[in-house]
């Protein structure tokens, strides 16, 4: 069974500790990878996680003082520097684990126990219906072909690859926004996921998932995520994203439930 690692930021934990709980009842075990200052989130996990700090992850600290001090150019094409430092700490994660492939999730996502045991045991990548015109472009000028699907899929397969192991160093990292983002501001952008996909696109199969983007919407508490929910969602779905930072409004909110309700992915 390949690797699992969920990189949560802060508002993302709690849901990370329901995924972790949520996989072990299937003898799924996760390593979770979180900021350093929020290691009494530990507690929350399932027992016997190991938890990492994310800054003991080679150039992760280099890196986050770099995006802190580039905010306001990032701020320009409405990007903040975590959302940079989680797509960094997330390669930097595939290069410290040093195998052929593992799986990578996002703290904020909780997978279907059904579709994570076949990820882990036969590889596939994992594709939406969306597309992301401005990822795509940033492929093409690193002279990579786009996967004919979008990858973005809050989590993925990645490989031990040359291009991923140079982008998990501060200086590769810092080159993609510098020689392509920055001077685009945002035609040309960044996905972890994306990369990976284009990477992979040869050598795996494709499986596009039923995912509802927006549960968050069907939630009243974000702190304290009800497990049995989750759990009743995931018979439905093959993944669900509690995305605590997005817009929250009483339209979106019915909207959800009315999409919820007929099976539809939001």
């Amino acid at each position: 069974m390949l690797p699992l690692v969920i990189c949560a930021g802060p508002r993302a934990l709690p849901t990370a500790a329901v995924a972790s709980r949520y996989y072990a009842a299937d003898g799924i075990p996760a390593i979770v990878i979180r900021p350093a200052a929020y290691a009494d989130h530990d507690a929350r996990f399932e027992p016997g996680t190991h938890c990492i700090d994310d800054e003991a992850l080679a150039g992760v600290e280099s890196v986050s003082a770099y995006l802190r001090g580039q905010r306001e150019r990032l701020a320009s094409f409405d990007r903040a520097p975590g959302w940079f430092l989680q797509q960094f700490i997330k390669l930097a994660a595939v290069a410290m684990l040093d195998t052929d492939y593992v799986f990578i999730a996002d703290g904020d996502t909780v997978f279907s126990r059904r579709l994570l045991r076949d990820m882990l045991t036969q590889p596939a990548i994992m594709t939406t219906g969306e597309q992301y015109a401005n990822y795509d472009r940033l492929l093409a000028a690193l002279g990579l072909a786009p996967p004919e699907r979008s990858c973005v899929a809050n989590g993925n397969i990645f490989p031990r690859d040359p291009l991923l192991r140079r982008l998990a160093t501060p200086e590769g990292f810092m080159s993609i926004l510098e020689d392509h983002i920055f001077p685009s501001r945002g035609a040309l952008d960044f996905s972890e996921y994306q990369l990976t996909g284009s990477l992979l696109q040869s050598h795996l199969a494709m499986r596009r998932i039923k995912m509802f983007r927006r549960f968050d919407l069907l939630i009243d508490n974000l702190d304290d995520i009800p497990a049995a929910f989750v759990e009743r969602a995931l018979r439905r779905y093959d993944a669900i994203a509690i995305e605590a930072n997005h817009h929250r409004s009483l339209a979106r909110q019915v909207a959800a439930r009315i999409f919820y309700g007929i099976g539809r992915s939001w």
